[in-house]
């Protein structure tokens, strides 16, 4: 838990928020599209996390301050969940 704790003390200082720390869903091998007859949820749960602005599966999200510095500093990336408008 230590080594968690410090990966994310070290994505929190990069501000940012399209990183998100997955700690708690077993080795990536298992992570997988596709896991036999059963597909397999891993991505669906990390776009829900991204979505939810949240910097690691523990359920710990990014200060509202850093989203808004992030889109202040890039409005030509997108965050995922982000309404799209054309200009």
């Amino acid at each position: 838990m230590q080594e968690i704790s410090l990966c994310i003390s070290a994505i929190r200082w990069t501000r940012d928020p399209r990183v998100v720390v997955v700690a708690h869903h077993g080795h990536p091998l298992d992570w997988s599209s596709d896991q036999g007859f059963v597909p397999s949820d891993f991505w669906t749960s990390v776009e829900e996390l991204s979505r939810n602005r949240c910097i690691c599966d523990d359920g710990e999200r990014w200060e509202e301050v850093v989203i808004s510095d992030f889109r202040d500093q890039n409005p030509g990336i997108s965050l995922l969940g982000d309404s799209v408008t054309n200009a």
